[in-house]
């Protein structure tokens, strides 16, 4: 199989041109014999355009090397979503034949035994610190209430913080008690969208839907490469004891509340933050919704 638009030969377990990143195939070679492009040896090897997405956050170009150095030393994994291009189509590693090989065997991604006997023992040690804090926390916060009989009573603690997937349900549960409306699906784009946003406002100290930057919500989907017909945003700000009284807060608001309950958008992503704006310690929460173009 050859690439339709530059002539390059295409594995046929390739879903897109390494040299261009087009995703049109032809049987045969180009027939102009004044493109040199067909004549031009393909190093990709040496030259940047590959991207990754890790923990939300954009990472590139980078060349083929530098990709496949990052699987062999395990800082990259199966579950990362890679492209080719500024404007390529996402795919999880494992999909991507140049890096297939390098997820699919994990001999390749050993660390030592030593390496991954001290990991664990972190993470033991992390998970117990975090249940002894969960415990303090939940004591200190318990009350003490008196009945009418004089009887006294430990009342359960209110939850407190914000948490992501809790917004997400919350605002499912929003829309199914308006209307019915179909849930809203998680989406890892949309999700990264929303960390940036959030990263943003409280690195340079605003609240606003309009950045000092200038790079909005609309531009960071283009940046990230998220192709949309219908695109909104809904932040807030402020002291909220659970996800459920952020939700109800953006439900009073007419503007927050349509793009809550619209029919024009099929998926969500969500950040929620706790950070110092302004000198004052308080909640930062991002809702993007969006719906990708139909494909016929």
């Amino acid at each position: 199989m050859y690439c339709s638009k530059c002539g390059k030969e295409v594995a046929s377990e390739e879903r897109f041109c390494l040299r261009c990143g087009s995703h049109e195939k032809q049987q045969t070679p180009l027939k102009n014999k004044n493109d040199k492009t067909q004549d031009t040896p393909l190093i990709l090897i040496d030259g940047n355009g590959w991207y990754y997405l890790v923990e939300n956050r954009l990472r590139g170009p980078f060349s083929e090397r530098s990709m496949r150095k990052k699987f062999i030393d395990g800082f990259l994994n199966e579950k990362v979503f890679v492209r080719f291009g500024t404007e390529g189509e996402w795919f999880l590693a494992t999909d991507v034949p140049e890096f297939k090989s390098l997820v699919k065997f994990p001999n390749a991604l050993k660390r030592s035994s030593l390496r991954q006997f001290g990991e664990y023992l972190l993470i033991i040690v992390a998970v117990c610190l975090c249940l002894y804090l969960v415990i303090a926390t939940i004591h200190k916060k318990q009350t003490i209430t008196i009945t009418n009989n004089n009887e006294v009573a430990s009342s359960p603690p209110l939850q407190w913080g914000l948490t992501k997937n809790g917004i997400i349900a919350q605002t499912n549960k929003a829309r199914q008690e308006n209307g019915a409306l179909p849930s809203l699906s998680e989406n890892f784009l949309l999700n990264a969208i929303a960390e940036e946003r959030l990263k943003d406002m409280f690195k340079n100290q605003y609240f606003s839907h309009y950045p000092p930057s200038g790079e909005n919500f609309m531009e960071l989907a283009i940046r990230f490469g998220y192709k949309y017909n219908r695109l909104a945003e809904n932040i807030i700000s402020g002291e909220y004891r659970n996800d459920e009284k952020v939700v109800d807060g953006w439900m009073q608001s007419p503007g927050h509340r349509a793009n809550i309950l619209s029919s024009e958008v099929n998926e969500m992503g969500v950040a929620v933050g706790k950070g110092y704006l302004k000198g004052n310690e308080t909640w930062i929460g991002v809702q993007i919704f969006g719906h990708p173009p139909d494909h016929h």
